[in-house]
């Protein structure tokens, strides 16, 4: 377990350049191993959850040759409409993207799929996913307690019918992996029922797919898949909002940020973190290849619904801790069945810095104040230990984040990519 040590600072100067989309990176790789053939993909994330997908690929079939440090380089060669039956259980780490799309792909293999992951991941519910893949014919079990399934999960089988409805309200990861799997067998009806969270990442799915050559025609709360994927040659993923979001909340709290290769033309949800931003108070402008942030001096708290952006839940709440007045954060019920239950794990640990936090079901409130450090935990969540590390950032005194190596899942720079805006930073 990794601690890190923090002193809060006045302000803060400098400049990062946040590392690839975790998303899309599991976006692409995903669309390539359905290919046949092979796919140049550049500036993948290098990371935890995404080395994850690179096991997963490579274990159904596709060849996989990786180069590069922080930022990939990666080919991949697909399997086609041949993916392999796995020698062994397929391990997802703590990535539910991975373990999610992995159930879709496991519906075009045949035989025994078992996927699994670490204690975070098999506490997060896949059952309105294992139920959808059921009704298309195939059988996918996985643990079941209080009536609801859970990882592990054991899935064979192919398809027989060629349309499934799919409750969209838990996660949008339940009908991205099914638009995977379509485009897997080259034609599926995928039928959103119960609403649809996060809808900008499904969105993201349809893109990439299309990016890929696959058409999705979306009809109200229907997409239909049509075609198998080609490979583009050679195809980029952008620099990620939802890590560059923190650095973002840290310019608008105190001090300026030049935030370098992010693109405010992005379909990215967390690209909306510059309009809270900025309607909080700060000042966010266009450069060349970037953007600035700068504090103003002067926070206000919003009232913001966030249920198409739910990673920026915890950014929004460090922000909202040094804002004048609430911030409420509305329509995020979705967040209790990520890594941890975000709502709850914000509504402990904000309030050891000296802040005011009430929750909801699906909303959280957060009267701002002048935090003061505290030894804080991010619970093994890399989104918390980033968000704490913002609000420590400037609380008065001393902060030890506990378990602060999490952010290995999506940002392994992170910490010195802080230090390097002036914020005294510590591994103890």
């Amino acid at each position: 377990m990794r601690r890190v040590e923090m002193e809060g600072v006045p302000e803060v100067l400098g400049t990062v350049c946040p590392p690839p989309s975790k998303s899309g990176s599991h976006r692409v790789l995903t669309a390539a191993a359905l290919c046949e053939g092979s796919t140049e993909l550049r500036n993948v994330l290098n990371a935890e959850d995404v080395r994850a997908t690179l096991r997963l690929c490579r274990k159904l079939g596709a060849e996989i040759d990786v180069d590069g440090g922080e930022r990939l380089e990666v080919t991949v060669s697909g399997f086609g409409d041949s993916p392999r039956v796995p020698e062994d259980v397929v391990d997802c780490g703590n990535s539910g993207t991975t373990l999610r799309f992995g159930c879709g792909l496991a519906g075009l293999v045949g035989g025994i799929v078992v996927l699994t992951g670490d204690d975070s991941l098999r506490s997060r519910p896949v059952g309105d996913l294992l139920a959808a893949l059921r009704s298309l014919g195939v059988d996918a079990r996985g643990r079941v307690w209080r009536g609801e399934e859970y990882p592990p999960v054991v899935i064979s089988g192919h398809p027989l019918r060629e349309r499934v409805a799919v409750y969209g309200d838990v996660s949008s990861q339940f009908v991205s992996a099914l638009l995977f799997l379509g485009a897997g067998l080259g034609a599926l009806r995928v039928d959103v029922v119960g609403g649809l969270r996060s809808r900008p990442y499904v969105d993201m799915t349809v893109e990439t797919l299309e990016r890929f050559g696959v058409s999705v025609v979306r009809e109200g709360p229907s997409f239909e898949v049509e075609g198998r994927p080609r490979s583009p040659g050679e195809l980029r993923v952008e620099n990620d909002w939802s890590s560059a979001g923190y650095f973002v909340a840290l310019g608008a709290i105190g001090g300026e940020v030049r935030i370098q290769g992010v693109d405010l033309g992005s379909s990215h949800p967390d690209r909306r973190i510059v309009e809270i931003a900025r309607e909080m108070g700060a000042e966010v402008r266009r450069i060349d290849g970037g953007i600035v942030v700068r504090s103003t001096g002067r926070l206000e708290g919003v009232e913001v619904d966030l249920s198409n952006s739910p990673d920026l839940v915890p950014t929004v709440a460090a922000m909202a801790c040094f804002a004048d007045g609430v911030t409420r954060i509305e329509n995020v019920g979705h967040l209790r069945y990520k890594e941890v239950d975000r709502l709850r794990a914000l509504a402990a640990e904000l309030p050891k810095f000296g802040v005011e936090v009430r929750e909801g079901e699906d909303w959280l409130e957060i009267v701002g104040g002048e935090p003061v450090g505290a030894r804080v935990d991010s619970r093994g969540d890399h989104r918390m230990a980033m968000a704490l590390a913002v609000v420590g950032a400037f609380a008065r005194g001393k902060t030890v984040v506990e378990r602060a190596d999490a952010v290995s899942i999506s940002y392994p720079r992170f910490w010195e990519d802080l230090a390097s805006i002036g914020v005294p930073v510590r591994s103890v």
